[in-house]
This record gives C-alpha cells, sequence and structure tokens, in this order.
C-alpha cells in the first residue's frame, strides 16, 4: 500500500519527498529509491534527515552513506541536519548545530566536504521556534528550513517570515500541516486518538482551538481538512507542504486541486484570528 500511495502521489505531481532512515526502519528509502530507478527521477527532490553526530554523520545508522546506498544513488539532493535519531546518546539542539555551521565546526566541514565532493546537494535544517528559523535563514550554507505550519501551530507565522523567506532565498517546507493529522475529520477529540497515541500529550493546550476551527467552517461546504491545506496556500513563503501519507486515499485526498486554492479572504482572517499564532506545543 505503501508503495501504491508513493507511486500514486508521483502520478499526481508530488515532486519533493522528505523522509528519513528511521522511516519503515530503511524500507521509506527503498520503497523511493526503487520507484525513482523504474520511473526516473529528473525533477524530483528528496529530502532526507541525517544524523549530524560528527562521528555518525557520513558512516553512521542515519548518516549519509547509510542514506544514500538504501537510496540507490551517489548523490543526496537535500540533507535535512538533525541532532536526534534512535541511536543518538545526546541530542544535539537546533542552536547548537547551528553555531557549528556558523563558526565553521565539525559538522561545517564534513558537509562542506560533502558538498564538494558532490554527494550532497545542499542543507536544511528543521527549527522549532522563529527565532531558530531566523537565525538559519542568515546562514549561507542553509538553504532550506523545515517547520511546523498548520492552524494550529505555526512556527512561522507570516508577519514573522522575514525577507530571506518572503522571497524564497530560503525555502521553507511546512511540514505537520494537518497536526499529525488532528485536523482531519477522523479526529474530532483527544479522546479519539488511541491511549497509547502520543497525540493525546501533545495537542492538549490546542484542543479548545480545534473546536473553534470547526465551528467556523460550520455551513461553508470546506472540510476541517481542506480548510487546513488551503490556509497553508494564502501566503506564498512556504515553497513545499508535506504531509503524511501511508495510503493512496491519502494522497488523493490531500492532492485533490481544491486544497491548492487560497481561501476566501474573509474566511483566512476569520480563521487566522481564532486565536494568537503561534499555540506552543511540546511536540517533544
Amino acid at each position: 500500500e505503501a508503495d501504491r500511495a508513493l507511486r500514486r502521489g508521483l502520478d499526481l505531481g508530488i515532486r519533493v519527498l522528505h523522509t528519513a532512515h528511521h522511516y519503515g526502519d530503511g524500507l521509506a528509502l527503498q520503497l523511493i529509491g526503487r520507484a525513482l530507478a523504474e520511473r526516473g527521477s529528473e525533477g524530483i527532490e528528496i529530502v532526507a534527515k541525517i544524523d549530524v553526530h560528527p562521528d555518525r554523520l557520513l558512516p553512521g545508522p542515519e548518516g549519509i552513506a547509510s542514506t544514500s546506498a538504501l537510496l540507490g544513488r551517489e548523490r543526496l539532493d537535500t540533507a535535512q541536519l538533525v541532532g536526534w535519531s534512535p541511536w543518538a546518546d545526546r541530542p544535539i539542539p537546533v542552536m547548537e548545530i547551528l553555531d557549528d555551521l556558523e563558526a565553521g565546526g565539525r559538522i561545517a566541514e564534513q558537509m562542506g566536504r560533502l558538498c564538494e565532493q558532490g554527494r550532497v546537494g545542499r542543507l536544511a535544517i528543521e527549527a522549532f521556534t522563529p527565532e531558530e528559523a531566523a537565525r538559519a535563514a542568515a546562514l549561507p550554507a542553509i538553504s532550506l528550513v523545515v517547520c511546523d505550519q498548520s492552524l494550529i501551530r505555526q512556527t512561522l507565522p507570516p508577519a514573522r517570515a522575514g525577507e530571506a523567506f518572503r522571497s524564497g532565498r530560503v525555502e521553507v517546507m511546512a511540514i505537520r500541516p494537518l497536526a499529525g493529522g488532528w485536523l482531519t475529520d477522523r479526529y474530532e477529540r483527544l479522546d479519539d486518538f488511541a491511549a497509547d497515541d502520543r497525540r493525546r500529550e501533545w495537542y492538549p493546550a490546542a484542543e479548545p482551538y480545534r473546536r473553534r476551527i470547526a465551528a467556523a467552517l460550520a455551513g461553508r461546504g470546506i472540510g476541517i481538512e481542506e480548510a487546513a491545506l488551503r490556509f497553508l496556500h494564502q501566503t506564498n513563503f512556504p515553497q513545499a507542504i508535506a504531509v503524511g501519507m501511508r495510503t493512496v486515499l491519502q494522497v488523493e485526498t490531500a492532492l485533490r486541486p481544491e486544497c491548492a486554492r487560497p481561501l476566501p479572504a474573509e474566511l483566512y482572517e476569520t480563521l487566522l484570528n481564532l486565536f494568537d499564532q503561534p499555540v506552543v506545543i511540546e511536540t517533544d
């Protein structure tokens, strides 16, 4: 089913694939590599999370060598630098990674060498706060910032997206636009998640806002999932919107043409003003 979903998404125009070694314990990378080998990869960009711990950046389980090998390619389009992986003994905070890149430290040195060798195309980083995003945008080494953008949590509220993002000099990939699935018709309250689902821990502070969003959409003929995706098309600084998709139905639902159209201006303002952005949700 995952293979069918991937191929259907490519048929419908997906051009950016956001993945990691620990997604399916390597299976996601293998599926992507096989699909692109069969149909061609021209115009498709792969953004893969890479463990930046200096001793594991190249040879580690989530390092460049293993990721490239599972994809079946010598060059990784975009390496998303992350300081956490299942093998990490100590997470490296985002600001610490940015400090290293600015100072020309071990991470900067290794990534620079890999870029020069043609094994990596460009660098990305995930930001969790507007301050981290702004700091990343100021570094010449960073070309892409990955961050939460949704009706529930916006790492980069429109008012705080600086010139680097608005001009497209640094691209923005909006992840979790459906708030981990919570902004879909499947869930109406936290109790709809299974007892062991960590989303029950992540979203209690935002539960009242989901109800307000649903109320604002009542009678408009726009479902909450469609509205959440269209909300991000109101501004042009997110260049890519990454929706977690595992089934063909999820792919086809998220890629309906109407989901890429901006909302009516008054509805956008209504949703934007339901609460102060961003609602801070600690996702650990």
